[in-house]
């Protein structure tokens, strides 16, 4: 979560002695700087963002602190006033925020609506840079505070948006009490749950989840999850019941990811053991975790390995585990992909010893391409010193554009050849927003090439300023439909009205709708819509709101007139995503959406939808029901079926393009 500054307001009332009032600048001055570090030093980081927003002085002290003690002060600086609330924060240290800081946070600033996209490289452990209302949701559940989220409920604001649950974060946080209301309001249980309570360590509450009727269901992944975090009273009590939880490959893996010699030991000591593959050498390696890896290669038969372990060490430096797998007999394959995990994360001493070797380490222009991509131009520099030099490719400059290292491009281009580029450097660098380096590469002679992937790059980024310079240039850089699909999926309104203000406006399509859609971001489809002539739409446009749950935007696309039409991916998204209130409400109209009902029972049964499930085979109108059961009868018969063969909607078009 981030958040700007705020204006401070009040003052102090006249005191009795009718002294004049003084400003509370001055007044805190009366105290020494040093004081306000070690009020500083007692707060949780949790509360660095309120005392930083409370006046000046306290600003500077936590700006002061928070340089002090970094090692990358530059970085600090653009992330004072954010709040980690990332999973891997929240679990260490559960945080005490109060009613009032939740209605003060609500209140002061700007925030989406919804919740990041979950299939798009999510990471649950990574900063979005937004401000979600699912954010507070989920807090408030991990928090345990049933009253913060009952309020949240009255603010507007849904227990479960989008794929972020609120049982998910009850779970992880370890409080029966709000799951059991959750359960009330009808928030369904899913194997979800189950992991997130052996993440968070509280086998009371996976116990708890496990008595429920039915059970609450279970995978692989909570035993991977108990693993992980070393708990192995959970594991043995998971592995106990009848029938047991779940294990695979991977779940030995856990073990090795979290550093538990003695979790792996038990896993293998059981009849049958926990299987394994080569995950479980990797992610040891990954960690440095030589003992590990040893006992694991010591194991008869051994663990499997393979080039995937050299690469893991190579990328976290751990030269120990690197020399130690490649003297073995006979010793762990690498690959390309090992010199380019050293490079990528700046670790030169091992590259060195990689390309040290007889026969040394292989390599090619993936380690030229991820030196530049991590800014490390000293590795750089080696690699293209040696005899013969590294190879490079244009991603070596477009790495090295994308992540604003001008240096670094100025210095490849100097060469005698020069590294060679196209119109993936433009493009990066304007994803990045580093309008500087593409002045400097559109200075040169010849310019670098660029082309309307550039324009959609910067729009995905917000990047306006970007995109004013490139179109401002002679001849402009061409555009097309993306820039304007891409502004519309990311929020960026103002890019938006500033593309189509121009003569010719920047091209649009139906794509801009269904990203807007996509976003859930309402303020943009409006006024999309609003314009002369309104933006295109067409189905996918209320498929995306379904893909993603946003009922209270599908509900806009179906009140216009005429309303944004619909076909069977509508009901089919709201399957697969567990959306039910949306598929209730679709089916409710006159006319009702169109459906599949063999369709949407396989994918709810397919991703463990079960309210949608039940409510599918029970609730259902006679007509329904009767289609759904010949069309599940024909459909047993269908020996060769497969998934490929048929379907009616996919994860991914082929138009959908990703950086």
């Amino acid at each position: 979560m981030q958040a700007g500054f705020l204006n401070p307001g009040g003052g102090q009332g006249r005191r009795r002695d009718q002294r004049p009032r003084r400003e509370g600048r001055d007044a805190l001055e009366v105290l020494p700087g040093s004081a306000w570090f070690l009020v500083l030093k007692q707060l949780d980081e949790y509360d660095h963002l309120a005392f930083g927003l409370t006046c000046r002085t306290f600003l500077d002290a936590v700006r002061t602190t928070t340089e002090k003690q970094s090692q990358h002060p530059q970085e600090e600086k653009e992330a004072l006033l954010r709040t980690d609330l990332t999973n891997r924060v929240l679990c260490k240290q559960m945080p005490r925020f109060t009613f009032s800081w939740y209605q003060w946070v609500l209140g002061s600033f700007d925030w989406k609506v919804d919740s990041p996209d979950r299939d798009e490289e999510w990471n649950e452990d990574k900063y979005t840079g937004h401000f979600y209302d699912s954010d507070l949701m989920y807090l408030a559940a991990f928090q345990g505070s049933k009253k913060v989220m009952k309020w949240l409920v009255s603010q507007g604001i849904c227990l479960d948006i989008g794929d972020w649950k609120s049982v998910e974060a009850a779970a992880s946080g370890g409080h029966i009490h709000v799951l059991k209301w959750l359960r009330s309001e009808g928030c369904e249980l899913d194997a979800s749950i189950c992991q997130r309570a052996a993440k968070g360590g509280h086998l009371e509450v996976l116990q708890w989840l496990r008595s429920q009727d039915p059970p609450c269901p279970w995978n692989e992944n909570t035993c991977g999850e108990a693993a992980k975090a070393g708990r192995l009273d959970i594991v043995q009590w998971a592995r106990s019941q009848d029938p047991p939880c779940p294990w695979k490959e991977w779940t030995c893996a856990h073990a090795a990811d979290g550093g538990h010699l003695h979790i792996l030991q038990w896993f293998r000591s059981q009849d049958p053991p926990c299987p394994w593959d080569w995950r479980t050498c990797s992610w040891a390696a990954a960690q440095g975790r030589l003992d590990i890896l040893q006992w694991a290669r010591s194991q008869d038969p051994p663990c499997p390995w393979d080039w995937r372990t050299c690469d893991w060490a190579a990328s976290g430096g751990h030269l120990h585990v690197l020399q130690w797998a490649r003297s073995q007999d006979p010793p762990c394959r690498w690959s390309v992909g090992t010199c380019a995990s050293a490079a990528e994360f700046g670790h030169l001493g091992v590259l060195q010893w990689l390309r040290s070797q007889d026969p040394p380490c292989p390599w090619n222009e993936s380690t030229c391409d991820s030196a530049c991509r991590g800014g490390h131009s000293h590795v750089l520099q080696w690699a293209l010193s040696q005899d013969p030099p590294c190879a490079w490719s244009g991603w070596t400059c477009a790495d090295a554009a994308e992540h604003g290292h001008v240096e670094v491009l100025q210095w490849l281009r100097s060469h005698d050849p020069p590294c060679p580029w196209d119109a993936k450097a433009c493009a990066s660098a304007a994803a990045g927003g580093h309008v500087d380096v593409l002045q400097w590469a559109r200075s040169q002679d010849p310019p670098c090439p660029w082309d309307a992937e550039t324009c959609s790059a910067a729009a995905r980024g917000g990047h306006l300023h970007v995109l004013q310079w490139v179109r401002s240039q002679n001849p402009p850089c061409p555009w097309d439909r993306w820039a304007c699909a891409w502004a519309a999926n990311e929020g960026h309104l103002d890019f938006l009205k500033w593309a189509r203000s121009q003569d010719p406006p920047c091209p649009w399509d139906y794509r801009t709708c269904q990203y807007a859609a996509m976003a859930s971001d309402l303020p943009i489809l409006q006024w999309l819509r609003s314009q002369d002539p309104p933006c295109p739409w067409d189905e996918d446009t209320c498929a995306a709101a379904a893909r993603f749950g946003h009922l209270g935007v599908l509900k806009w696309l179906r009140s216009q007139r005429p309303p944004c039409d619909w076909d069977e991916n509508t009901c089919g998204w709201a399957a697969k995503g567990g959306h039910l209130d949306l598929l209730q409400w679709a089916r409710t109209q006159n006319p009702p959406c169109p459906w599949n009902p063999r369709e949407c029972k396989r994918l709810a049964e397919q991703h463990g939808r079960r309210g949608v499930l039940q409510w599918i085979e029970e609730d259902q109108r006679p007509e329904d029901r009767d289609a759904l059961d010949v069309e599940d009868e024909l459909w047993m018969n269908i020996d060769d079926y497969s998934d490929d063969q048929y379907y009616i909607i996919s994860d991914e078009s082929e138009e959908e393009r990703y950086w």
